[in-house]
């Protein structure tokens, strides 16, 4: 149930292209769970932003709800990354999609890990703007190496899709 979907050559690029589509830089603060592969937090470090460190409730191991709105009201982030563990849907998905809706933020949504799992009937992958799997050998869906970066959102598709290929769409064919 998402309109489009892009290859990319790993979970870790996944991950760095939509920051890089957030149009993450420099200064900019990225919220991430403590609880994660460490994939989420060398991208963050590749555009060159501040990660942010929240703690994990314990049911889900998914964002504590609490804790990131402490977190968001001190470091106002352009992103935040909803990480899905052990095949669980992090516990506080549509109220952090909710929060970030409110509050001007882009949410990358990382379901590698829980891969067909549900809430609310609806499966897991479609509730960030950007939504990334890894599917290495050792996920719920192995081809080797590789990784897939999807959305509903068209525009931020196209821009993902623009940088993915190096422009290579948008260029004349005069270019070399």
């Amino acid at each position: 149930k998402v309109k489009h979907a892009l290859a990319v050559q790993s979970g870790t690029a996944a991950i760095h292209l939509a920051l890089k589509t957030f149009n993450c830089k420099p200064g900019d603060n990225v919220i991430l769970p403590n609880y994660s592969c460490v994939s989420n937090l060398s991208a963050v470090n590749q555009c060159g932003a501040n990660p942010v460190i929240v703690e994990v409730e314990k049911e889900t191991l998914g964002l504590d709800f609490n804790d990131l709105k402490k977190a968001i009201k001190k470091y106002k982030p352009k992103v935040i990354q909803l990480v899905h563990v052990y095949g669980c849907p992090a516990k506080y998905t549509i109220e952090i999609k909710s929060l970030c809706k409110k509050n001007n933020i882009n949410l990358l949504e990382d379901f590698s890990e829980a891969l067909g799992a549900k809430i609310n009937n609806k499966k897991v992958g479609i509730f960030g703007d950007i939504s990334i799997a890894s599917i290495r050998s050792e996920k719920m869906i192995g081809v080797g190496e590789g990784g897939v970066v999807v959305s509903n959102n068209s525009n931020l598709f196209k821009k993902a899709h623009q940088i993915a290929s190096r422009n290579s769409p948008f260029r004349r064919k005069i270019d070399p």
